[in-house]
């Protein structure tokens, strides 16, 4: 499976991503979006397993 090109996020996008990531109270589909761009800025390939 090839890498994953990594996306930039500036260290403000990041907190903002992680917090949304711990959240109780937003919808589950905007924390697997953060989660996904989490993985993306480290160069991760996304899969099922890795999101939920």
């Amino acid at each position: 499976m090839a890498k994953a090109k990594p996306l930039s996020l500036s260290s403000e996008e990041r907190s903002r991503l992680v917090t949304i990531t711990k959240a109780r109270t937003l919808q589950a589909q905007t924390v697997i979006r953060a989660r996904i761009l989490l993985l993306k800025a480290d160069g991760e390939s996304v899969g099922k397993r890795q999101i939920r």
